[in-house]
């Protein structure tokens, strides 16, 4: 329950996200301390891609086979497709240092760290869909590499591996990552609100 100056403050709490619920069952240190985590490694492995791409994109590739597509159209789409990645993991470590100063800014503030993390709800998740994006873009333009310089049927074994893959991604994602998060929730939820102190 609020105090104070804070009384009228209640947050999002018809549809809290994971985040408000681990301010207010478990305190804005330890939602604090997971948020900083949570941008600290977002940031050091989209920094990592971006590295990668970076060399990649600056490399001349040669084709050695025709393929499914033209060689002129495969290295415009190529490189179009790394460049594309880079600015997009560029832009991921970009926002996660921001956030995390932000939320560095507010930690020792139990009121303004709890603000920040309902007002930007969506904009702490960017940092990782940004990263996915880019993570998406390298292995398309891979595919297309895949397809120039070691045939047809090179090709169509990393295709049918990309989909096994993804495929088993999205459904440890959505089954059982969503499982364990359902009742995440819902134990913070049976937890009783900390009272946040005016500060």
């Amino acid at each position: 329950m609020a105090t104070g100056a804070d009384a009228e403050w209640t947050g999002s709490k018809a549809f809290p996200s994971c985040w408000m619920l681990i301010g207010r069952k478990l305190g804005a240190e330890v939602l604090c301390g997971k948020l900083k985590e949570y941008q600290t490694i977002v940031a050091n492995i989209s920094g990592l891609i971006a590295g990668f791409v970076f060399v990649v994109s600056n490399t001349n590739v040669e084709w050695k086979f025709d393929g499914y597509l033209d060689a002129t159209v495969r290295t415009n789409v190529y490189g179009a497709c790394f460049l594309l990645a880079l600015t997009f993991a560029l832009s991921a470590t970009l926002w996660a240092v921001i956030i995390y100063g932000n939320i560095n800014t507010y930690g020792p503030n139990q009121t303004m760290v709890m603000r920040y993390a309902d007002a930007n709800r969506i904009y702490i998740g960017m940092p990782l869909f940004l990263m996915i994006v880019a993570i998406a873009l390298m292995l398309l333009g891979t595919t297309l590499a895949v397809d120039g310089l070691y045939g047809k049927e090179t090709f169509w074994v990393f295709v049918g591996f990309e989909i096994l893959s993804v495929t088993v991604l999205l459904w440890y994602f959505i089954v059982v990552q969503g499982k364990m998060n359902r009742e995440y929730i819902e134990i913070l939820k049976s937890m009783p609100d900390l009272q946040i102190k005016e500060q």
